[in-house]
């Protein structure tokens, strides 16, 4: 009984341990990137995120899926390496997202603003595009970033 009883206890620390990566889906460990935000008009950097650069399809078809907490400076760059018409769609997303299409350029050419969470709905860039930015919802309007601002990764 001693020895169950134990098992237990350690089934219940390795749960614990692991409880934020399982409720929060965040793991800080993967945003070890810096983008900026580049203002078209003047140059200047407009704000500046930590980002995860999901450069293979694997990761790319999660995104930021599960994830229930991204902090507001946070988020993730789809790296296609080759231009394409990306789809997109919420699904297993459990928090709206502006999505920010940005092109080889690395100038945004699209803005996809609060996307609505588990939908299933298409969202299609209808041009082709190098990169996706997936930040959370109302962060473009925060910063007023708008179409012509560029992306510049700095690590």
């Amino acid at each position: 009984m001693l020895y169950i009883f134990n098992k237990k206890w350690f089934y219940l620390l390795i749960l614990l341990a692991l409880m934020p990566k399982i409720l929060l889906g965040f793991d800080n460990n993967i945003y070890n990137n810096k983008l900026q935000i580049i203002n078209a008009n003047n140059s200047k950097i407009i704000t500046n995120f930590q980002i995860s650069i999901l450069k293979d399809s694997k990761s790319q078809r999660k995104g930021l899926m599960y994830v229930t907490n991204l902090p507001s400076n946070y988020g993730a760059l789809f790296d296609f390496k080759k231009e394409k018409i990306a789809k997109m769609w919420m699904k297993n997303t459990f928090i709206p997202l502006d999505m920010l299409f940005i092109d080889k350029n690395d100038e945004i050419i699209k803005i996809v603003k609060n996307t609505k969470p588990l939908s299933q709905d298409i969202i299609s860039s209808k041009a082709k595009v190098a990169k996706i930015l997936e930040i959370n919802a109302n962060i473009a309007d925060k910063f007023n970033i708008k179409i012509g601002d560029k992306i510049k990764i700095t690590q």
